[in-house]
């Protein structure tokens, strides 16, 4: 900008541009002895920075310390900042001798940057000083004369955090009891600094004024004076009093200075408020001096009072206060008339300008300081003094602040008060002044707090405080004393004037504000001390003193001034007796006229506010002269004639009593009437208890209460009335009414009613409220924790309660809403009669409503909602635990205890749904839990567990659970279809085999809700076995014993159950669960997919999940001794029953293992031995088929030898029944598959099996469905076996059994044909599984690695068997397959169908061709296919749409087969096409029918959705197999697309551009491909959805929300690999935003792949490349492309491609290498050409060079270029230039021609210009 610009650094230069980098360099190159260096900016002379002076100070001095005290004295605050914490931390880790040796040097170090102007600084450098401190201690001594006052002065910094640093260095330095030696030891150096700062530094010696800003020079000025004058008052108030003494010359030199003085006049509040603070402690200290400078030190202080300032008032009233009381002739320097008090009427008038709770409590030991001839004569003073006070009461700061107006009232009210006192003489001039206060001071004061409704007076301090002097006055006019007279005449002059105050407010008060002050007041006046508890907030308070006057402080934070009759005391000093209360005369006067005058004015016009005024006075002086004089004003007596004579009777001895019956009684009537709905219910009542309480006689009392009972039926005011009186447990009349005949028969009609009203609808809600509540404080208790009513009528109320709660659902429906209200007040009602009254379930009907309630919470059907079922659960609770506290845990069959258990067992043998069945279990657990903590434990008994509350707990568990007829019955009733799902698994065998399958289940079985109810339950309630490691310790020590138990939270349930106890019941459970367990198909499947569940079945997935969640709780509760004695109960019913108890006993086992849990005894010794096994029943052969995969590899291989000699041994006539033939066979299959060891058999067996082909026993060629279930069964277990010979042992299958196998295999899938043509049964299924299964088996085993399978069975099986198998196969799956896509849902299991999916994808394209398919074509859409290849399409295409998966799949992997056949039947229409200007070519329209469906679905649902935003596509849904089939068709779109030809590619491209169809696909797939595609993967953490290839294979029926991700990024890669134009195309056409995110994320993950892949593509090439040579290079992502002509090695051109790190979104740089034999012009063309087909052609790196090649190859052999883009073959279409201008003979590419005839707008040639 003009200036000068600064050479740039020489390369080289080493010399560093820090001055400290600079000393650092020096010291270590060991230049000399350096020391520290100076600079002429700092002030004065810097010897404490050390220099090359004597070796001594050098090697003393530590280099790192010389290095960061240079740091610290840069101007940089930064630098200097970390200089210090660097400082700071070298003082914590170097040795003390270290830290000794700077200590020269630090002094003044510390004194310039102590006064630093940032403060962070300034708290850095005291932290430090603390560290040196810390590490010296004594050895800071010598030095601390230069450092004790700035160090003084910095612990009174106006930086809290600074300030407290500096402090708490010096607490460190010096202890408490050394901090005053030490200031003494440095007490003129102190001084001496502190004068320095004072006098001789100005603004421009603190700082530089040529490099700090003019704020800065200012800021630190007051600061540093501030500071100094804190320091002083520190000073003096510390050093002890002997010192001041020898420092008198100094501290009159100081305060002999002219501009000491003048600070008190300084423009900034701090240095004033500072100036203040240290004339108060030179007042303290030295107050001789002080009075030696009193003409100065007066006028500074008591002429400046009008500085209201907030910082300065502290410290100046404090100074005002010491000036007068330690100087004694203050007031003769200074002119009080002129230049003190105008100024302090002033302050009064602007209430201290906003720090009146500063200056105010400062104004009575003021007043008592100021002499009488300040004062003067009469009233003139006092007029101003008060006057002054009271216009600023009228200020809006004080209105609108209620701490500012308590202090200005309690200063006025103190102050008048102690001017009366000093005024008590009966002189004229005193009475004069007395009169003048109270009338003219006073009582307008206290009016205006009473007539102003807006005024803070009436919530201030005012009323305790006239009611305080008040007191004062009754109580020293009653004394015999001299002044006695005088307190009487204030007294009297007081009231005379207040009264008519009052009686004109009560008579004309227009708001109840005004009328509640009066009361207010009143109330203080008659008992100050309980008023004033809720008014005060200040703890201490000024209390004038009965006695002579005393001395004693005023009340500020230094030493107190002597204050003549007043003391200070706390609020609750039990030294000082509090005043008596004004009980008669003036007071009860103006009461009762008070109360006259408001009674009338209710008669005439019937005044709220005048009722509430009235029940106010009479509730706080009822009295019988009150009643007397309010009955000898009423006029009109309102008593019924026939009471007339009784209310005249009584009011001869009860005024009280006429006025109840006068007045009370009539106003009661017309609230029960509603004649005046104004009445107030609450003040009426309060007038009630007042004349019940006032009266004398108990009857009387009675008599009132029963007359208000008798004649009150509105329940507000009863309620009322009662809540007031339980608040009087004390009075005995009252409580006897409560508990008498008449309340308690109230109670019950009301309860009657309410109960009544709530079964009808006409009821008030506001009426129902009160009555509930009428209810409630009935059956409640007192303050002495008795209860309210008699028992008899508890009794009586509660049988209302329980009658009107709901017995039946149809109750709930008539008015469900307002029982709902009846039973939430019931619950709210009882709950706290339950808690609050003793004994209450010594009330029979309290036991039968709390089951009722119970019953009501545990009864889902009522549909109550939520709020009434937690009030119930709470109320249940709460009367449980009380009844069991008052009358134990005993479980008798009339109680509670045992009808709620009994209930509970009856509720779940009825409820059908298991949300049901968890719900009352988990009521049952809590009333366990009840019953168990409120229970004391037996002490005594420590060995069994059935010991205290265990017993009971378990007692009460034995009723609730099922009894063993129970299980039976509800086992029995099971349905069957689950052996479907079973079988379907091969996980059993079963003779008979229902055709039911378990999509035919609608609802849980019964057995399986009890199982719930009963796993809930003990998984709960009974202990954790870890509990009884500490009983099985043995003889390990204490500490052990003490560390077992510390890790068992035994808080967590109260319980102690044992699980043993409850075995059966546990055994019953398992087997619904395996039920359950069964009918899923997860029994062989632990991480089987629950989510995929037919819709019908969910019900059983809530029951299993429910069943699972419980037994992984139940199951950890057993010990090795319960394992077993189940263990052995479920294998003997295994072996009785088999079925389900097998499965059972499988799932048991699992357990043991996943737990490795070690049992005493296997499984044989429990069954008995092997024997058992040796003749096979149902029983046994199920077992076996569980248990086989936990044994022994020596009970294996027993059982395997077993069964084969049986098998061998058995008859051709028998070896297809269960105990001949196939029940061996099945327990072989498990043998086989469970252990290697077993293997050697299998050449033996299949000897057997081959002989028995003549012996009709296998299924060969035949319809399954006509053969015995016998015959069947066999053959599943014969192709079962053959299964796992092929899996496990191919190499021990010799010829002649693969012949069988072979031959066998095509005869068993031309049966499936047959038999699947129609119903199958379910056995007939599972033989096309079994069968389907082998042939997938061979498949696989055939096409494996070729050194296991030998050439000749390969041959075999590809020229005969394959064909026929497959052949046969393919049309039944068409047929299946396409059935069920287009009925949307499948005939026949899920089973055979994903057998049969995964069997037929090993067909070959040729085998589908070949297969006898139904002809499948559509007549609207014209193909270049042939009918069969069409025909195909028709009908797998279809099947990627179905909602099963592995159809999809399949039919997938079907399609990718024919995918590259299908471009070349579209060769002969790209010929017809080829001068067209652009061809564009359609892939089949099968494959696109699919394509439209599902984009059009796919745009729909990510519509909203912006591209970047992953989306998880959850499973099981339809969006899911839409998702699927929309990949998939694309990921065949793509393979159809590269097994085109580049000419064709061009087609099909135009075709996709057209269309938008690869845009529309990466908006999407940047919708549902994840932000990190990453595979959770421990063995790398490098693996992600690229480097993984996709497996879409057929692996179960699992939807995972992964799988679609993972296929959506495997799309994108094959998009980039295959079609990259048009992703480079749409990548450059995105946003900003789409397109930065696309390329980060395509080179993170996709780039480097497809790089790699790319060049080992052009590695490996195996095309012929002829003349060129290609080679790749990886790290360099380069490819090296050389072309030489063969006729002639003078031609040689080699190109260099490198791939951009963001390939292909980037271009690719083709760069020249070697070219001989080329001209410029030529190399350029060629360059440009190359790249050109290497960006606008969709394929490989090597398909463009390819096509490059092509071009070259053309050009030399003759081939004329087109001469508008001078290439042979086109770059996008691959053509050659075919059209010719008739008059030049140019050739023209068909697009080029037509692009150029489009742009120049014209039809000429573009070479010769003539038309063309």
């Amino acid at each position: 900008m003009g200036g000068k610009k600064q050479a740039q650094r020489t390369k080289g230069n080493t010399r560093p541009s820090s001055s400290g980098r600079t000393a650092e360099l020096l010291a270590r190159e060991g230049h000399g002895a350096v020391g520290f260096v100076g600079f002429g900016s700092m002030a004065g002379d810097l010897g404490y920075v050390p220099m090359k002076v004597s070796e001594e100070i050098d090697s003393s001095v530590d280099g790192d310390f010389r290095m960061v005290m240079r740091k610290m004295t840069k101007k940089d605050v930064t630098t200097k900042l970390k200089a210090i914490q660097e400082f700071s931390g070298m003082c914590k880790q170097k040795d003390e001798a270290d830290v000794i040796a700077i200590l020269p040097y630090w002094p003044r170090l510390y004194v310039k940057i102590a006064m630093d102007h940032d403060r962070r600084v300034r708290e850095a450098i005291q932290q430090a000083h603390e560290q040196v401190a810390l590490k010296v201690r004594r050895s800071l001594a010598p030095h601390l004369k230069q450092i004790m006052g700035p160090w003084l002065v910095a612990q009174c910094d106006t930086y809290a955090p600074a300030s407290s640093a500096a402090k708490a260095a010096f607490n460190s330095a010096f202890p408490p009891a050394k901090q005053s030696e030490a200031i003494t030891f440095c007490k003129e150096d102190i001084l001496a600094h502190i004068e320095d700062n004072i006098f001789k530094q100005t603004p421009t010696t603190l700082s530089d004024a040529k490099s700090t800003p003019p704020e800065e020079v200012e800021a630190k000025y007051n600061r540093v004076m501030t500071s100094s004058f804190l320091a002083l008052r520190y000073f003096l108030l510390v050093l002890p009093k002997q010192e001041h003494e020898l420092l008198q010359t100094q501290y009159t030199g100081l305060l002999s200075e002219p501009k000491f003085w003048k600070y008190a006049k300084n423009k900034a509040a701090a240095i004033r408020g500072a100036f203040y603070s240290a004339i108060s402690a030179v007042c303290q200290a030295i107050p001789n001096v002080a009075e030696s400078y009193a003409n100065k030190l007066c006028p500074a202080v008591l002429g400046n009072i009008d500085d209201t300032d907030p910082s300065v008032c502290q410290p100046l009233w404090e100074a005002v206060l010491h000036v007068a009381s330690s100087i004694s002739d203050c007031w003769k320097h200074v002119n009080a008339r002129k230049a003190f008090l105008p100024k302090l009427w002033s302050l009064f008038r602007q209430a201290g300008n906003g720090s009146a709770t500063v200056i105010y409590p400062n104004l009575l030991p003021l007043l008592s300081k100021i002499p009488s001839d300040v004062i003067g004569q009469g009233v003139g003073f006092y007029n101003e003094f008060f006057g002054n006070m009271k216009l600023g009461l009228s200020t809006d700061r004080v209105e609108n602040s209620s701490s500012e107006c308590s202090a200005v009232v309690n200063a006025f009210m103190e102050c008048l008060r102690y001017s009366l006192q000093q005024n008590l003489q009966s002189t004229d001039e005193n009475q004069a002044i007395q009169d003048h206060l109270i009338l003219d001071q006073l009582l307008p004061v206290l009016e205006s707090s009473i007539t102003e409704e807006k005024s803070q007076l009436s919530s201030s301090p005012l009323f305790a405080q006239v009611s305080s002097l008040l007191n004062h006055l009754d109580k020293n006019q009653q004394a015999e004393n001299s002044n006695s007279e005088t307190y009487r005449r204030v007294f009297d002059q007081f009231w005379k004037n207040f009264s008519p105050v009052c009686v004109n407010v009560v008579g004309t008060a227009e708001s109840d504000s005004l009328l509640e002050n009066v009361a207010h007041f009143l109330e203080f006046v008659k008992s100050p001390h309980t008023s004033r508890k809720n008014v005060t907030k200040k703890r201490t308070k000024v209390k004038f003193s009965d006695g002579p006057p005393v001395s004693s402080g005023a009340r500020s934070k230094v030493d107190p001034i002597e204050v003549p009759e007043v003391i200070e005391t706390s609020a609750t000093a039990p030294s000082q007796p509090e005043p008596q209360p004004i009980k008669d005369g003036p007071l009860l006067q103006l009461v009762c006229q008070l109360a006259k005058n408001s009674h009338q004015m209710i008669q005439e016009n019937h005044s709220v506010k005048q009722q509430k005024f009235l029940a106010k006075l009479i509730k706080e002086f009822a009295s019988p002269m009150l009643f007397k004089e309010l009955m000898e004003d009423s006029t009109s007596n309102t008593v019924d004639a026939d009471n007339s004579e009784d209310a005249d009777r009584d009011s001869q001895a009860e005024p009280t009593l006429r006025f109840f019956h006068s007045i009370l009684l009539p106003w009661m009537r017309q609230t029960e009437n509603k004649e005046t709905d104004n009445l107030s219910v609450e003040c009426l009542v309060d007038m009630v208890l007042a004349v019940v309480q006032s009266s004398s006689d108990d009857s009387k009392k009675l008599t009132i209460l029963n007359q208000c009972l008798e004649m009150c039926d509105n329940t507000l005011v009863l309620c009322d009335l009662v809540k007031k009186a339980i608040a009087c447990p004390n009075d005995v009349a009252i409580m006897q009414w409560l508990k008498g005949s008449g309340f308690g028969n109230k109670l019950v009609k009301v309860a009657e009613q309410l109960c009544h009203d709530s079964l009808t609808s006409d009821s008030c809600e506001s009426t129902n409220e009160s009555s509930w509540m009428l209810i409630s404080l009935g059956l409640s208790t007192n303050g002495k924790l008795e209860p309210v009513i008699a028992s008899q009528y508890m009794e009586q109320i509660l049988n209302r309660f329980h009658q009107s709660l709901p017995r039946s659902r149809s109750e709930m429906s008539g008015n469900g809403q307002q029982l709902q209200r009846c039973i939430s007040f019931i619950c709210d009602i009882t709950c706290n009669f339950f808690t609050a009254v003793q004994g209450c379930f010594m009330i029979k009907a309290s036991e039968e409503l709390l089951f009722t309630l119970f019953q009501l919470n545990c009864t889902e059907s009522y549909n109550l909602s939520d709020s009434v079922i937690a009030r119930l659960k709470q109320t249940w609770h709460a009367g449980t635990r009380s009844l069991i506290t008052q009358r134990g845990g005993y479980l008798n069959e009339d109680g509670f205890l045992y009808k709620a258990a009994v209930w509970i067992k009856q509720s779940a043998l009825l409820v059908s749904a298991p949300i049901s069945v968890k719900s009352l279990a988990e009521s049952a657990i809590e009333l366990c839990e009840i019953v168990a903590s409120c229970l004391p434990a037996d002490e005594d008994d420590e060995d069994d567990h059935s010991d205290g509350n265990n017993s009971t707990v378990q007692s009460l568990l034995e009723l609730m659970l099922p009894s063993t007829n129970d299980w039976q019955l509800h086992k029995t009733q099971l349905p069957s279809y689950w052996k479907s799902s079973v079988a379907m698994k091969r996980v059993m065998t079963f003779s008979d085999i229902p055709e039911s399958s378990p999509a035919s289940c609608t609802s849980t079985p019964r057995h399986a809700l009890l199982s719930i109810f009963v796993s809930t339950i003990l998984s709960k309630c009974c202990h954790d076995n870890k509990t009884e490691d500490i009983n099985q310790a043995g003889d390990f020590d204490e500490e052990v014993l003490t560390e077992i138990a510390s890790q068992i939270d035994t808080s967590k349930s109260p319980f102690n159950i044992d699980i043993g106890d409850f075995s059966s019941d546990v055994m019953e459970c398992v087997y619904g669960l395996t039920w359950c367990r069964a009918v899923l198909g997860s029994c062989c499947d632990d991480n089987m997919d629950l989510k995929g569940v037919s819709a019908n079945l969910q019900e059983i997935v809530e029951t299993f999940e429910m069943l699972n969640a419980n037994f992984t709780k139940l199951l950890s509760k057993f010990k090795p001794g319960h394992w077993e004695i189940m263990m052995s109960s479920v294998v003997q019913r295994s072996l009785e029953f088999g079925n389900l108890w097998s499965l059972s006993t499988g799932y048991l086992l699992s357990e043991i293992e996943k737990s490795e849990i070690k049992l005493d005894q296997d499984i044989i010794q429990m069954a008995g031995s092997l024997d058992r096994f040796a003749v096979l029943d149902e029983g046994s052969l199920h077992t076996l088929q569980c248990i086989i995969p936990y044994l022994d590899s020596e009970y294996v291989l027993q059982l395997t030898e077993i069964n084969t000699a049986g098998l061998i041994t058995a008859t051709p006539e028998n070896i297809s029944t269960l105990t001949g033939g196939f029940g061996a066979l099945s327990v072989l299959n498990q043998c086989f598959a469970s252990s290697a060891g077993t293997s050697h058999l299998l050449s033996s067996i299949l000897d057997l099996l081959s002989s028995l082909r003549e012996e009709q026993l296998y299924l060969f060629s035949c319809d399954v469905n006509d053969g015995a279930a016998s015959k069947v069964i066999f053959n599943i277990e014969v192709i079962q076996l053959m299964i796992n010979c092929v899996q496990r042992q191919p190499s021990l299958i010799v010829t002649t059994h693969w012949d069988f196998v072979m031959c066998s295999i095509v005869s068993w899938i031309q049966s499936c044909c047959e038999s699947l043509g129609r119903s199958s049964s379910i056995v007939t299924q599972v033989f096309c599984c079994v069968t389907f299964d082998l042939l997938e088996v061979i498949a696989d085993y055939i096409i494996s690695d070729a050194s296991i399978v030998s050439t000749n069975q390969r041959m075999e099986w590809d020229e005969f068997f394959s064909d026929s198998a497959y052949t046969a196969m393919f049309p039944i799956f068409t047929e299946i397959a396409g059935d069920a896509t287009n009925k949307n849902k499948q005939k026949i299991e899920d089973y055979l169908l994903r057998s049969l999916c995964k069997a037929v994808v090993g067909i070959s394209a040729e085998q589908m061709k070949s297969s006898k398919i139904t002809i499948k074509l559509r007549a609207d859409c014209p193909t270049q296919l042939p009918d069969n290849v069409q025909s195909l399409l028709n009908h797998l295409c279809p099947m990627l749409m179905t909602q099963n998966k592995a159809t999809q799949l399949a039919a997938y992997q079907l399609l990718l087969k024919l995918m590259s056949e299908l471009p070349k039947y579209d060769e002969v229409k790209v010929k017809e096409d080829e001068d067209k200007e652009e061809s564009t070519l359609r892939p089949p329209s099968s494959l696109m029918d699919v394509y439209n469906l599902t984009s059009a679905y796919m745009d729909g649902i990510l519509s909203g959705i912006r591209v970047g935003e992953s989306v998880i596509i959850e499973g099981y849904s339809d969006a899911y197999h839409y998702s699927l089939a929309y990949l998939l068709s694309w990921k065949l779109l793509l393979a159809f697309f590269k097994g085109a030809s580049a000419e064709m590619r061009a087609g099909y491209a135009a075709h996709f551009r057209k269309h938008k169809m690869v845009d529309t696909l990466l908006d999407n797939l940047f919708r549902l491909m994840p932000k990190a595609p990453l595979i959770a993967d421990k063995s790398s953490s490098s693996k992600n959805m690229f480097s993984v290839q996709v497996n879409l294979k057929n692996q179960g029926d699992i939807q995972s929300p992964s799988e679609i991700r993972h296929l959506c990024c495997s799309v994108y890669y094959s998009t980039l690999e295959d079609v990259p134009a048009m992703v480079r195309q749409w990548w450059a056409e995105q946003d900003k935003r789409v397109a930065s995110y696309v390329d980060t994320f395509t080179t993170k993950y996709v780039s480097p792949l497809l790089c790699s892949q790319e060049i080992q593509s052009v590695q490996h090439t195996q095309h012929n490349m002829e003349n060129m040579s290609v080679k790749g290079r990886p790290i360099t992502r380069e490819v090296i492309a050389t072309y030489t002509m063969e006729l002639s090695e003078e031609v040689s051109v080699e190109l260099v491609i490198q791939l951009p790190q963001n390939h292909p979104l980037g271009i690719v740089t083709v760069g020249s290498g070697k070219k001989i034999g080329v001209k410029a012009a030529q190399w350029r063309n060629w360059m440009l050409q190359l790249t050109t087909f290497l960006v606008h052609q969709n394929g490989s790196i090597l398909d463009g060079l390819m096509l490059w090649k092509r071009n070259v190859d053309k050009r030399f052999e003759g081939l004329e270029e087109c001469m508008i883009c001078f290439s042979v073959i086109h770059g996008s279409n691959c053509s050659l230039p075919r059209l010719t201008c008739r008059t030049c003979k140019k050739k023209f590419h068909s697009e080029c021609l037509y692009k150029w005839f489009s742009t120049s707008n014209q039809s000429t040639c573009p070479m010769c210009r003539n038309l063309f």
